[in-house]
């Protein structure tokens, strides 16, 4: 048996008991005499200990009052109280007493408190009100055993509740009270409607109140009873129902209720009209229901037929279906007209459903005229239909100020949204034309649009790619101009750095300022397309001021992750200086840390990764040269380069047809070099002068003071840095040739020699020279492996002028004459001059002939020396036939035993050397001929004695004597030493006069000859 039917046959036992009590009341009008024997007999009749305070008994009209009524709980049930209020009267039908009947006319609850409890097992405590243990056994059998009763006519027709408190408690659920409860029925009847009023309060501000009629009732299904009545919310919350029946998730949410409903019930269904409001919290707008609708007998349903919600100003109507069980769901129809975005997108949420877009379109404002389709749950709801935007501002990350689009019209499915053609602005000054797709738009919400336009500022549409993290200009750069975009953007909308685009940028009129150029880049027009990996532009004019004209291309593949460049620059008599100055903006730099200038006519290719951490770009191409001057930066002056054609790639530079003039020489030739990680080259230069000092100056080693007499020096290549530095890694193979290679006073003309460089060594082999008038030939061979270089010198010279030689190199200015010719044997270290003459190891041989030696009479300094006459010594020099001598290098000095020197009165052989700061240290003895010795003894005044000392056994004139001082002052010396063992080896073959004779002819003064 249901609640209900079981509380209906439970009110009616307790009526008829009262009835009977009234009737007791009435004939011996003396109520509480008989108060114990009344609440007996209505605790029997109840099964229910019945207790009141006391009893009073009213004529006119007849009414009997029971004052302070406790009725106890059965047994059965927790709790101690089952109805508890402060009074219950009864009003009887006087003519009914008449007839000896007690007939109850009206019944009155004043301010009772009921308790209706449900035990673990499910049964109502209200079930076993008034029934007999075998009532409730026949309760329990089967429907199949017990017949249906026919509904007997209520008892009492008119009920009143006033001020009423019910308690609702059930197994595992929180108990429910509502007070203030009002409830009225008049003429109740089970065969015809008759009018009611229910009045609840659920909290302090929270009742429910009905009024209408109901019936004819169907005990066994009440629900299925008719019912036509005003239902009034006050601040209601249909979550506090949750104790009685299942309330829907998506009503439970609702919040509170305000306003009223008409009920219609029929037995299939129910029908609601009327208008509600969800007054929401201090915080939020409240929302307006107007509701049209229909639900079936067991509530699983609404049926929505011209109803509508109302949300600060927004109107938005609604018809179709929610259903309730077995889970929430909606079919609707939803229109609307010039809504509010902002306060429909506030509305989902303030119904208990998720808000649209997520978080994509917060702040999103304007007006909608929409006819959109609602379907599924409300945690995954879908829209179907069109949409028309007016005026909408949507905010973006990034934009200081929302996008603003006048129009949008839109075609709304499921999971995704299609617009079409729209102007869209963004601040302050940038207006684009938008069509495109958002894909999952109350999800992820991915992007697909195509942008286009007329001509826009570069610099709106630089600001709109920055504020997206597309900013593509670097610290300093500035682009300005016209830009015509065609462009398709793709990627999750709420993340605009991830977005990718396609399509293609007309440039016009641009002006790109970089940094390391002097001018802006002038660009008449260009055409940039993007994909989503790659920006390509095919070639185009740019232009530097009235110095550069290059036409350009380029293709940036991975923009968006790792950029990498291919670029084509191509000019024609372009300015050199500009040229350079844009490959180091665009990331590369062929010339660290110098400068050009001049004109150029080159194509280059430029390719590498743009990254901060990325080496610089690699460069390729070829180029031609004219009138331009490089100075790279390690040289003290610019090359003046005529011309020079040039062909180069990472791998390879070629450079033929080349005219460069620096450090006072105009060269000539060729060069290449492959592999520049380990370089081979190969090379071909001739020139008029090499300067060696003048070289070393523009590499910017200040060159040594030279001293006399080191004039011969090699011009020695600086030493590299360790195998680290390119030159270590250098092999090379070529041709040098000069007219004339300078270091100093000293000169070589002309000069040539094949070059080989291979692990840090310089070898030229054969050198080939002309060495004032005359020549020699060679092998120089330098190795730079060390510290400080070492070189190495062998080969020969030929018919050399002596006096050429040593006068533009030495002091020793027209003091020597003659042709020479010989060997030489060098080695040396280090690249000044002490510490190279210092090291020198080696060895030579050297001739003379045809000389002779200016300013010095050496046969006069003999005769001087020996004191003797008959050779002729006014001439100033002495002839030279020849002199021949083989020698050695070491110590700083240049060492001979066997030096020999032929005039036509005598031969010198000196055994000694000269060191190379100017010293002369020899022991010589100068043979006369015959004849001029027979002359010389013949004339002498010393006469025999001559012949006795100064002659040997063949009786030549045999002078011993020591050259010192300087080539430019020497000092001759008798080397008496010498002299008397040349006399102690002849007096062992024939006698001699005294030694002390010989010595006191000596120390006599000498007498020149006339």
């Amino acid at each position: 048996m249901s609640l209900a039917r079981k509380a209906f046959w439970g009110l009616v036992a307790l009526v008829v008991l009262l009835l009977a009590a009234a009737a007791v009341f009435v004939a011996t009008f003396d109520a509480n005499r008989h108060r114990t024997t009344i609440l007996a007999q209505l605790s029997q009749s109840i099964n229910r200990p019945v207790d009141a305070a006391d009893l009073e008994l009213q004529l006119w009209p007849l009414r009997l009052r029971l004052n302070q009524v406790e009725v106890r709980e059965a047994p059965d049930f927790a709790g101690q109280e089952f109805i508890r209020a402060r009074a219950a009267q009864f009003d009887f039908r006087f003519r009914s007493l008449l007839r000896g009947e007690a007939e109850v006319q009206a019944l009155e609850l004043v301010e009772p408190t009921i308790y209706l409890r449900q035990d673990a097992a499910g049964r109502w405590n209200v079930a076993t009100l008034g029934a007999s243990p075998e009532a409730e056994t026949s309760a329990e059998r089967p429907a199949a055993e017990t017949a249906p009763a026919p509904s007997p006519a209520p008892p009492v027709t008119n009920w009143l509740v006033q001020q009423g408190t019910l308690v609702v408690e059930r197994a595992g659920q929180p108990p429910l009270r509502v007070t203030g409860v009002e409830f009225g029925v008049s003429e109740l009847s089970p065969t015809r409607p008759f009018p009611f009023l229910l009045a609840v309060n659920f909290a302090p501000d929270s009742r429910l109140s009905v009024q209408g009629s109901l019936g004819p009732l169907d005990l066994a299904a009440p629900l299925r009873t008719p019912l036509n009545a005003e239902v009034s919310f006050e601040n209601f919350r249909p979550v506090d129902l949750r104790s009685l029946v299942s309330v829907p998730p998506l009503l439970a949410q609702l919040g509170a209720l305000e306003g009223k409903l008409k009920v219609r019930s029929a037995p299939e269904q129910l029908e609601l009209n009327g208008a509600l409001t969800l007054p929401g919290t201090k915080e939020q707008s409240p929302v307006g229901l107007e509701l049209a609708a229909r639900l079936p007998a067991d509530f699983s349903r609404m049926e929505l037929s011209e109803s509508r919600i109302e949300h600060q100003g927004t109107r938005v109507s609604l018809s179709g279906s929610i259903t309730w069980s077995p889970a929430t769901a909606f079919d609707l129809q939803l229109k609307t007209s010039a809504a509010d975005l902002a306060a429909l997108r506030r509305l989902p949420p303030r119904l208990g459903l998720p808000a649209v877009g997520g978080k994509t379109l917060e702040g999103l404002a304007g007006k909608l005229t929409a006819d959109l389709a609602l379907k599924g749950k409300p945690e995954a709801w879908q829209l179907a239909g069109t949409a028309q935007l007016r005026d909408l501002l949507f905010p973006l990350e990034g934009f200081p100020q929302p996008l603003r689009i006048p129009a949008l019209d839109l075609r709304i499915a499921p999971d995704r949204l299609e617009a079409q053609p729209f102007p869209l602005t963004f601040p302050p000054d940038l207006t684009l034309t938008v069509s495109g797709t958002v894909e999952d738009y109350r999800g992820a919400a991915r992007l697909r649009a195509r942008l286009t336009g007329d001509e826009v500022p570069v610099e709106s549409l630089l600001a709109l790619a920055t504020r997206f993290g597309k900013n593509p200009l670097g610290p300093g750069q500035k682009l300005s101009g016209r830009v015509r975009p065609d462009v398709t953007l793709a990627g999750p909308l709420a993340e605009p750095a991830q977005l990718t685009y396609q399509g293609l940028l007309s440039f016009r009129q641009i002006s790109l300022t970089l940094p390391p150029l002097p001018e802006p880049v002038g660009i008449e027009a260009a055409s940039l397309s993007l994909t989503p990996t790659r920006l390509s532009a095919e070639p185009f004019t740019a232009e530097i001021g009235q110095k550069l004209r290059t036409q350009a291309s380029f293709r940036l593949e991975n923009y968006q992750t790792r950029p990498a460049l291919e670029a084509r620059v191509s000019t024609d008599n372009a300015d050199l200086e500009a040229l350079v100055a844009l490959l180091r903006a665009m990331g590369t730099d062929p010339l660290p840390g110098g400068s050009a200038r001049g004109r150029v006519t080159a194509t280059l290719n430029l390719s590498g990764v743009l990254e901060e951490k990325a080496g610089p770009l690699a460069v390729s191409g070829q180029g031609q040269l004219a009138s331009a001057s490089l100075q790279p930066a390690g040289l003290t002056a610019p090359l003046a380069i005529e011309q020079a054609r040039i062909e180069f790639n990472r791998r390879r530079l070629a450079v033929a047809d080349l005219r460069l003039s620096a450090a006072g020489s105009t060269v000539r030739g060729s060069l290449e070099v492959e592999d520049f990680d380990a370089p081979t080259a190969r090379f071909d230069f001739r020139g008029d002068v090499l300067d060696v000092e003048a070289l070393q100056r523009l590499f910017g080693t200040a060159p040594v003071p030279p001293r006399r007499a080191a004039r011969l020096s090699l011009p020695v290549v600086e030493a590299q840095e360790k195998s680290e530095d390119w030159f270590a890694r250098l092999t090379a193979r070529g041709r040098l040739a000069f007219d004339r290679v300078r270091h100093g006073t000293f000169a070589l003309a002309p000069f040539a020699a094949p070059v080989a460089i291979s692990k840090q060594v310089l070898t030229c082999d054969p050198i080939e020279f002309g060495l004032y008038d005359g020549g020699g030939r060679g092998r120089l061979v330098v190795d730079l492996r060390g510290a400080e270089p070492r070189t190495e010198f062998n080969g020969l010279l030929r018919n050399v002028d002596a006096n050429k030689l040593l006068s533009e190199n030495t002091d020793s200015k027209n003091r020597l004459y003659g042709r020479m010719g010989g060997t030489l044997r060098v080695a040396f270290a280090g690249r000044e001059r002490r510490r190279m003459t210092g090291s020198a190891r080696g060895e030579g041989q050297l001739t003379l002939v045809n000389g002779r030696l200016a300013h010095v009479n050496l046969r006069r300094e003999l005769v001087l020396l020996g004191q003797i006459a008959g050779v002729s010594y006014q001439e100033r020099d002495t002839p030279i036939e020849d002199m021949t001598t083989n020698f050695e290098i070491s110590e700083g000095w240049v060492r001979t035993n066997d030096l020999a020197l032929r005039t036509p009165d005598m031969t010198v052989d000196a055994v000694g050397g000269f060191s190379f700061n100017d010293e002369l240290a020899f022991e010589a003895t100068a043979t006369f001929t015959p004849e001029a010795s027979q002359r010389m003894t013949e004339r002498s005044p010393l006469g025999r004695l001559t012949g006795n000392i100064l002659t040997d056994d063949q009786g030549r004139v045999v002078i011993p004597f020591l050259v010192r001082g300087t080539f430019a002052r020497p000092d001759f010396d008798l080397d008496m030493s010498r002299l008397l063992e040349m006399r102690l080896r002849r007096g062992r073959s024939r006698p001699a006069e005294t030694l002390k004779e010989m010595l006191d002819r000596l120390r006599r003064p000498k007498k020149p000859s006339q």
